[in-house]
């Protein structure tokens, strides 16, 4: 699905707005290439300037994977700067045998003047313990990091307790297709929207 259908497809479901990432600094899926990321940005701004029916955000995803992405400080942040958002494949808090973790980006954050998220991010699956997930939560809202809810991975999506640890912290949220194919478009993204308005948070972007 090129950007033109997906915008398409989403304006005719009335989307006010929605953000287009694509994956970046990345072997383990297709990706843009190092040498055409000004080509990508530069062809979702032209659609971006002519785009009436719906507010396009243009982003990326960066994958902070030890063998297969790149070190966040090796990152080209004048590039980043260009975008409107950008989502981070960080893994757990510290790093691990295949993330980086969260802290890095926290290292970061202040070379970034675009607002930052975590990609596709299941807090229940890697912080059981209660002291470990208030950490990374309150390192998210400490560096004004959004979380985003991805409809690919189901629901429920979080615990009660990470429901409760949220709110108390203020993360902001986007809902996220994960889109790698068409039939993602309507994965779960109505139940998304009903799980961050009915728990009172405060809502972000539609990331595709």
């Amino acid at each position: 699905m090129s950007p033109e259908e997906l915008i398409d497809e989403l304006a005719e479901r009335d989307y006010q707005v929605v953000g287009i990432t694509d994956h970046g600094f990345t072997r383990t899926v297709r990706s843009v290439g190092d040498f055409m990321l000004s080509k990508y940005a530069k062809h979702l701004r032209e659609l971006q300037q002519k785009e009436k029916r719906l507010e396009l955000k243009v982003g990326l995803e960066v994958d902070l994977s030890i063998d297969d992405g790149i070190n966040p400080e090796d990152l080209p942040f004048d590039f980043l700067n260009q975008l409107d958002y950008v989502l981070f494949e960080a893994g757990g808090l510290e790093r691990n045998s295949l993330y980086r973790g969260v802290k890095p980006i926290a290292g970061i954050i202040n070379k970034l003047s675009v607002p930052a998220g975590l990609a596709h991010y299941d807090i229940n699956d890697i912080y059981l313990d209660p002291k470990s997930l208030e950490e990374v939560i309150k390192l998210l809202s400490e560096n004004n990091i959004f979380f985003e809810i991805n409809t690919g991975h189901g629901i429920p999506y979080l615990s009660n307790h990470s429901i409760q640890l949220l709110k108390m912290f203020e993360i902001s949220f986007v809902i996220g297709t994960d889109l790698h194919g068409r039939r993602r478009l309507d994965e779960n993204v109505d139940e998304a929207h009903r799980f961050i308005t009915d728990n009172g948070f405060k809502p972000h972007y539609f990331v595709a």
